[in-house]
């Protein structure tokens, strides 16, 4: 798992650099690593379906953006429950897409 964190990390590096294809690159390995341990529908994972969305959101890629954030959105719903702050996060980011 340490190393999945620090795909993440890297990811996050790449895509603060504006590096997004890296990014993808990273945070793709780590989605990877965490479902194989953790399983597809672990919380983990929706955190790094965030992050993945937010690189394409970043590329203008709106609907690979939205794929995104709404599997995310999926797996938050079901673990922590509609009303859960994550939740809430994740409908803002899914909003700001569609606020461009």
């Amino acid at each position: 798992m340490k190393i999945a964190v620090g795909l993440g990390n890297i990811g996050l590096v790449y895509n603060s650099q504006g590096n997004y294809e890296e990014a993808l690159k990273k945070y793709s390995e780590c989605l990877e690593i965490k479902q194989r341990i953790k399983g597809k529908d672990a919380i983990d994972c929706a955190t790094t379906l965030n992050n993945i969305g937010q690189v394409y959101d970043s590329q203008g890629n709106y609907e690979e953006a939205l794929k995104k954030y709404s599997e995310c959105l999926e797996i938050q719903q079901r673990i922590k429950g509609k009303d859960a702050i994550d939740c809430a996060t994740t409908l803002n980011n899914i909003g700001l897409v569609y606020d461009l």
